[in-house]
C-alpha cells in the first residue's frame, strides 16, 4: 500500500481512539452531586458537580424529544456512567420517560463566534 494511503487510515483509527479512552477514563458517579442538562432531543450532557472538576460527557440516550426544560436524572448499574443506565426525563407537566444510555462520549462544547 502507498504510504500516502496508510497514514491517513492510521490518523483516524488513532484518533478515534483517544476519544473512547477518554470518555472511559472519565467516571461521573450519579449516587454522588452530578448535573444532567438535555443537549437536544436525544442528547444530554452530564458533569460531576463535587470533587475535584472532570471533564463533562455526553450521553446518546433512548429518549424521544427532549426539550431544554426538562429535568434529567441519571442512575447507574456501578458507579461510572456507562451503557444501558437508566435516564429519567420529566417535563414540565409531569410526564415523565423512563429511557437508556446508549452511548457515552466526551463532551466537546461548540464554539462561540468571535465578536465581529
Amino acid at each position: 500500500m502507498k504510504p500516502s494511503i496508510v497514514l491517513p487510515a492510521v490518523l483516524v483509527l488513532f484518533g478515534l481512539g483517544t476519544s473512547a479512552q477518554a470518555a472511559k477514563s472519565v467516571c461521573i458517579d450519579t449516587n454522588r452531586n452530578y448535573e444532567a442538562h438535555p443537549q437536544g432531543p436525544h442528547d444530554v450532557i452530564i458533569r460531576s458537580t463535587i470533587g475535584k472538576p472532570r471533564p463533562a460527557l455526553l450521553l446518546s440516550t433512548t429518549c424521544v424529544g427532549l426539550d431544554k426544560p426538562d429535568r434529567v436524572s441519571v442512575s447507574t448499574e456501578f458507579n461510572c456512567v456507562g451503557l444501558g443506565d437508566t435516564v429519567v426525563a420529566t417535563k414540565i407537566d409531569g410526564h415523565r420517560q423512563f429511557c437508556q444510555v446508549s452511548r457515552v462520549a466526551p463532551y466537546v462544547p461548540a464554539e462561540t463566534a468571535a465578536p465581529p
